[in-house]
Parts: structure tokens; sequence; C-alpha cells
């Protein structure tokens, strides 16, 4: 049972956030009830218990609280950090922890040779990477090695890195107008950064498994988006948009067959 869950601590880790996540809702329509809070507060230690990659969920509860929620406007920003204080420290801890048992690992050793620019161009890589693999989940791998060299002369860094630059930017249009654009790419970015290779970690630039969570408020759009459309197309409209989502879960389930092989057994 221990190895059983050892190897999936990150699935662990996003069931216990999703279970987090929906006690903050409760705590939002249930001010008095005491406990949701300890609720949302337990499942958050569990989730970081299985995995460092938790400490984002406090970030993303706040920016719920901005929108959907709206909690800021009758409660203010100060009563909600004060209601998250627990978590917050409990991820300082977490991040503290994590931080000084790779370091004593020598696993930050390579990190030295990469400066400022270099992270950046790195996280904006991934952030990018994982929401197209969501999109498009072709040509995946066990492992994603670090590049020797980082340079916004690659088009591989250059590319992601304007391609971000143009996201925030159409957030911040439409900052006002489709404020759940706002909410979705802070809960992504915050659920992205703990693990986009910002601090190089065993030579690896990103995993797979680290988008079973960041793909949440990616599909939760998708959905929206989707659920919009079928309400202002036509009949053939419908048609079109059915037969695009019909092909894109067998491409799914395609990826999904083709990926048990790899990941069968350790040698495979």
């Amino acid at each position: 049972v221990v190895a059983w869950i050892a190897e999936r601590k990150t699935l662990l880790c996003t069931l216990f956030i999703l279970a987090g996540l929906f006690a903050h809702l409760n705590v939002a329509g249930r001010p008095q009830a005491r406990g949701w809070w300890w609720a949302m507060n337990g499942w958050f230690i569990l989730a970081l218990f299985s995995k460092p990659m938790g400490i984002s969920m406090p970030l993303a509860m706040l920016a719920f609280d901005w929108y959907p929620l709206r909690r800021h406007e009758t409660l203010g920003w100060r009563r909600l950090l004060k209601e998250k204080v627990l978590m917050l420290f409990f991820s300082a801890l977490a991040a503290t922890g994590a931080f000084l048992t790779q370091a004593s690992q020598g696993a930050l050793n390579e990190s030295s040779r990469f400066g400022i620019l270099d992270r950046v161009l790195v996280a904006a890589r991934s952030l990018l990477f994982y929401a197209w693999k969501v999109a498009w989940p072709a040509e995946l791998s066990p492992y994603y090695p670090m590049d020797s060299e980082i340079s916004m002369r690659s088009l591989e860094y250059a590319g992601p890195f304007f391609v971000c630059l143009l996201v925030i930017a159409i957030v911040v249009v439409s900052w006002r107008r489709l404020p759940s654009l706002g909410t979705v790419t802070i809960v992504y970015a915050v659920f992205v950064l703990p693990v986009s290779g910002v601090i190089p970690l065993g030579g690896y630039a990103m995993a797979d498994r680290y988008a079973y969570l960041a793909m949440v408020p990616l599909i939760v759009l998708a959905v929206t988006a989707a659920v919009w459309l079928w309400r202002h197309l036509g009949r053939l409209g419908r048609l079109a948009l059915t037969a695009l989502i019909a092909c894109q879960i067998s491409f799914y389930a395609y990826s999904t067959r083709a990926q048990i092989i790899v990941w069968q057994n350790d040698q495979t």
C-alpha cells in the first residue's frame, strides 16, 4: 500500500487539492460553518504531504475569491488573507523544506548556471508546453531533459515567451469584460510555476504528470466556451462542434492506449 501511494503521489495531491477547493467553496457559501474551514486546511495539509506542488493551493483560492466569488468586495483582502494564514504558513514551511531537501541531495547544483532570463524562458516554455499537451497530447515522453543552452535566439524559447506576453496582454485588456479568463490564467500559472523548471531539479525540464492539476482550469474554460458556442450556433454548427469534440476524445483514447505501454512497468 505504501509503495502504491508513493508512486501515485501526484494524483493524490491533485485529489486533495480538488477536495480543498470544494471545501473553500463551502466556506464562501457558509461562513459560519467552521467545520468547512478546518476541512479546507486539512485537505491542504494532506496535499502537501502528498507532494510539495500543493503549495499553490492558497493562491488559487484567492484567485477564486476575486472571481467568480467576488468575496473581496464584501470581506476585503485583509480578511481573506487572514482566513488562509494557516495555509500560507504551511506553504512557506513546505517550500523551505523541499528546497533544503533538494539542496542536501545536490539536486540544485545545476541551477547555479541559470540566470534570471534563463529561468523566465524555461517557465514560459513550461506554461505553453502543458497547455499545448492538454490540447494535443502527441510525442509524449517519460523524460524531458533540461537543455544545456537556453537562449532567446532559439525559437523553442522565444516563441513561448512572446506567446505568454500576448496572453498577459489579452488578460489585462479584457480584465473587466472577461474576468473568468483572468482567473483561469492565474490559477493555471500558479499550479504550473512551482514545477516549471524555474528551479531546475534532477536534470528534467518538464513532466507530463505535472499537467494533472494544471489542466483543470483550462478544461473548465474550454467547456465554458463550448457551451457558449452551442447556444449561439445553428444546427450545422452544433453538428460540427459535436464532431470536433468526438474527434478530440478519440484522439485522447488513442494517446492513452499508447501511453499504457510506456508506463506499464519500470523497464518500459
